[in-house]
């Protein structure tokens, strides 16, 4: 969401919480934003582009989407600018999304290239001995919607069994099937730099539905970790740790613990456009409170890829492999398959964005399920999930949304098959 334009006069300096050293910052910037303009008609082209990615960064910054920002920011000091206010500029929004190294990279380029005036040279110094903290960032969502299945009832009602097994078929109980309810969801989520470091922060995040009448299905998620961010080499090394759990219908159901690991390469430009790719490696460890027999360590490694084919959309595409062992004999023993994300930002007139998602996983059992019941039959199971949100800005950095959400997921165990439709609105804000 973009933040309302400075107003005449004022510099864009004049919003930034700088202590010590905002007042000569501001004054000692404008002067040498005058003194080093220069107007050689051969960077034209190459000073609006600079401009076009520093004002779609600072959106990135004020809606608290740093990826996006280290996207923008990228190229723009690739092309060099000349002028050193520009540098100035963007040293001030790496430090803000938390690239330390990079901001100080920029300060020393700088000194060592321009020949600043002493009251910026002494500004540069300050902010070089001071670590960078990206800003404390804070979403909190409520919505209200309907859905088609509330208790992930299995889409056939009859379930036939194998030959030789007790029972040739079981019908299913009304109860058992699809039952659609409306619900309210309230999502909370936040992350705050670690005072006094550089990279580390604290996250949190939480997550309610309740149900109008299916309240054996109300859930809530919680979860607390840490996180750290630091570039390395060309790249971006990000690292968290987070525990969490879950509860279904006021129930202790599972708890979990999950480490990640993950870093994005430079800066590139794939067909034109400006693109990073990465990779990541993610190992949790699930626990299930009432049944440990389903017990899991999931590990799961994606390569993955973002771009942006316009100044008004940006592409995320995630894939990787995942294994999931098993902690006891769980039916149909270890697992492995692999998941895929599709993931498209697309921002349109005044500030109205629409999300998509498509999110595909696969996963095949390496034994039979049940012999007695089901055969030789090996369980595989693909769950495809398909997302449209439409968010419109109501008020600084808040939100209007309507979301609609299918989810089939199909499996070689009839019992196993079933489809979710959903569909919600509600207001989000995020700082």
């Amino acid at each position: 969401m973009k933040r309302a334009s400075p107003r005449a006069g004022e510099h864009r300096y004049a919003r930034l919480p700088m202590r010590r050293i905002g007042f000569f910052l501001v004054t000692a910037s404008l002067l040498w934003h005058a003194c080093t303009v220069q107007a050689a008609p051969a960077r034209d082209l190459d000073l609006t582009i600079a401009e076009d990615l520093y004002r779609q960064a600072q959106v990135a910054v004020s809606n608290n989407q740093p990826d996006q920002a280290s996207l923008l920011l990228d190229p723009l000091v690739d092309l060099g600018p000349d002028q050193a206010g520009t540098l100035l500029d963007v040293a001030i929004l790496y430090c803000q999304i938390g690239r330390g190294q990079t901001s100080k990279a920029v300060l020393e380029r700088i000194r060592r290239e321009f020949a600043p005036p002493d009251a910026i040279r002494r500004i540069i110094d300050l902010r070089l001995d001071e670590p960078c903290m990206s800003r404390p960032s804070f979403y909190v969502s409520v919505a209200g919607g309907w859905t088609s299945n509330a208790n992930s009832g299995p889409s056939a009602s009859e379930v036939v069994f194998a030959p030789g097994a007790p029972f040739r078929a079981l019908l299913l109980a009304s109860g058992s099937l699809a039952q659609a309810d409306s619900f309210v969801n309230l999502d909370v989520g936040g992350e705050i730099p670690i005072p006094s470091t550089e990279g580390w922060s604290v996250t949190g995040a939480f997550s309610k539905r309740q149900y109008r009448a299916m309240h054996a299905f109300d859930s809530v998620l919680a979860s607390a970790g840490v996180a750290y961010r630091t570039r390395l080499a060309d790249g971006l090394l990000e690292n968290s740790l987070s525990a969490g759990q879950y509860w279904l219908g006021n129930q202790p159901y599972e708890r979990h613990l999950g480490l990640q690991s993950g870093y994005w390469f430079g800066q590139t430009w794939l067909l034109g456009m400006p693109s990073r790719f990465g990779a990541e490696l993610a190992l949790v460890d699930q626990r299930y409170v009432s049944n440990p027999l389903y017990d899991t360590i999931r590990i799961e490694g994606r390569a993955k890829v973002e771009f942006q084919p316009s100044r008004f959309a940006n592409v995320l595409l995630q894939v990787g492999p995942v294994w999931e062992k098993p902690g006891h004999a769980r039916p149909g023993g270890a697992r492995a398959g692999y998941s895929a994300m599709l993931g498209v930002n697309l921002q349109l007139w005044q500030s109205h964005r629409i999300t998509l998602l498509f999110h595909q996983q696969s996963m095949q059992d390496s034994e039979p399920y049940s012999p007695l019941f089901f055969g030789a039959t090996i369980r595989r199971q693909t769950s495809r999930q398909i997302s449209v949100r439409y968010a419109i800005p109501i008020l600084n950095s808040t939100q209007f949304y309507a979301q609609l959400t299918k989810q089939d997921v199909m499996d070689s165990i009839p019992i196993f098959s079933y489809t979710v439709s959903s569909a919600s609105l509600g207001i989000a804000y995020a700082y």
